[in-house]
C-alpha cells in the first residue's frame, strides 16, 4: 500500500491507542486503516505490548474480510 494512492478517508472509530479510518484508494477499493497514536511521541511498553498482541491475533485470524498478515 502506498499512502499517496489513498484518495479519501473518514474516521469510523476511536480507541485508546489511535483511530480507525475508512480509506478509499484510486481504484475505489475501500479498506480500514488504523492509525496508532504514540501519545505525543512517547512510545510506552504498554503500547508496544498492545500492538504486539493485536498483531499476533491478526496473524491467527482467517476471515474473508480481514487481510492476512
Amino acid at each position: 500500500l502506498i499512502f499517496s494512492y489513498i484518495i479519501n478517508t473518514y474516521i469510523i472509530g476511536h480507541g485508546n491507542y489511535g483511530e480507525v479510518f475508512l480509506a478509499t484508494d484510486e481504484r475505489g477499493r475501500q479498506f480500514a486503516l488504523k492509525s496508532i497514536s504514540t501519545n505525543k511521541g512517547r512510545i510506552t511498553s504498554k503500547l508496544i505490548e498492545h500492538i504486539k498482541s493485536e498483531i499476533n491475533i491478526l496473524k491467527e485470524v482467517s476471515h474473508p474480510f480481514i487481510t492476512a498478515l
